[in-house]
């Protein structure tokens, strides 16, 4: 009886590995056709958009882009004073 027991026991434990491994394989095919391509897309979309930017202000690198933006900012601001005055 203790055998039988044993038996059930490690077959019930077989069946829950076999949905888990199944379950997983779900999950990874989902995210090989779906989610993993669509945040390759999102990517490209931000590439693209990172370049026109760079195109249309002249700037190589976020960095210059950033010094370049801030010093607008700040002239920008100054000239609201300005008038103030």
């Amino acid at each position: 009886m203790r055998k039988r027991l044993d038996t059930t026991k490690r077959s019930d434990e077989l069946q829950n590995i076999e949905r888990k491994k199944e379950n997983l394989e779900g999950k990874i095919k989902e995210l090989r056709t779906g989610t993993i391509p669509d945040i390759e897309n999102k990517i490209k979309d931000a590439e693209e958009k990172i370049d026109k930017v760079k195109i249309k202000s002249g700037e190589g690198s976020l960095e210059e882009y950033t010094k370049k933006r801030k010093l607008k900012q700040e002239l920008e601001r100054l000239a609201g004073e300005q008038k103030v005055f």
